[in-house]
């Protein structure tokens, strides 16, 4: 069952404090082992006197698992010194430690930060070949609460692999005892009005083009709903894709988004991102990709 064990990538205690209480809450419920791990580059352990290397692989990771929110969690550590690239040490570690989820703090940078210093989880989303989640750390709960998600959105654009992602949607949901949206969102930037001698304008036909995918969602949703025994509502919206799904998510306490991601590491990925990124980087909520790969295997 997926999840079976999560590798937490832990960047330092701060950091581990800030997500400790969701990630004990989502390693709960979904019943799965956690594993903390903590890459540091070879490089940096002659970076400075004093910097003594078995501090650096072992004592403050270890102390992190006796915290509390761990409680009734089987957790092991691991931590390495590499000259590994960070996504091939993530990749060797999740091996070594059987993991099949890596989970990603991000920071939430947006802006001219994120132009300069870019985002770990970001280039973990682009190249990783298992599923990835990620934890905004300016918005992950700091306390305790009897859920950490209150609904999960998946977003569909009626591909083979956005059904497959639904399915996973699905089965998590039941497990959390979560309902799970299936959104389809018609971007406005198709939908806008050219007037045009001959052809009808898009306004003619737009109101038909809504109530024509709204059924459709809502019959993909109705379909692997009672196929996988799972609460699903369809939806369709208009609007720029990555704002209409953040308003969609803030409709909610505590959304968590599970979509399928085609794992590329291209020149294109590297300019303008990918949309998995951009809604990890916009909406500031939990975001679980699931790599094309991943999917057809499964």
């Amino acid at each position: 069952m997926f999840p079976s064990k999560i590798l937490l990538c832990v960047d330092s205690e701060e950091h581990f404090a800030a997500c400790r209480v969701e990630v004990g809450w989502i390693a709960r419920h979904l019943e799965t082992g956690l594993v903390l791990f903590h890459s540091a580059p070879e490089l940096w352990l002659d970076a400075g006197p004093g910097l003594q290397h078995d501090q650096v692989r072992e004592g403050w990771l270890d102390a992190l698992v006796d915290d509390p929110a761990l409680r009734n969690i089987e957790v092991e550590t691991l931590s390495v010194a590499t000259f590994d690239t960070l996504i091939d040490s993530i990749l060797h570690a999740a091996d070594k430690s059987g993991a099949d989820m890596v989970l990603v703090p991000t920071h939430g940078r947006s802006g001219l930060d994120h132009m300069l210093y870019g985002s770990v989880a970001e280039r973990v989303l682009r190249s990783c070949r298992i599923p990835v989640m990620t934890l905004d750390l300016q918005k992950a709960r700091q306390a305790g609460g009897d859920a950490a998600f209150d609904r999960i959105v998946c977003p569909v654009d009626f591909s083979e692999t956005a059904e497959h992602a639904l399915v996973r949607a699905c089965r998590l949901g039941k497990r959390l005892d979560v309902p799970v949206t299936a959104l389809h969102v018609i971007d406005d930037y198709f939908a806008a009005a050219y007037p045009i001698d001959g052809i009808p304008s898009l306004d003619t036909y737009l109101p038909s083009l809504i109530e024509d995918v709204t059924r459709k969602v809502k019959n993909l949703a109705k379909e692997v709903g009672e196929r996988e025994g799972a609460e699903v509502e369809g939806r369709c919206e208009v609007g720029s894709v990555v704002a209409t799904v953040a308003d969609v998510l803030a409709e909610h306490a505590n959304p968590l988004v599970v979509m399928a991601t085609a794992g590329r590491d291209t020149l294109g990925d590297h300019v303008l991102g990918s949309r998995t990124e951009r809604i990890v980087r916009t909406a500031h909520v939990p975001v679980l990709a699931l790599p094309k790969s991943f999917l057809t295997e499964a």
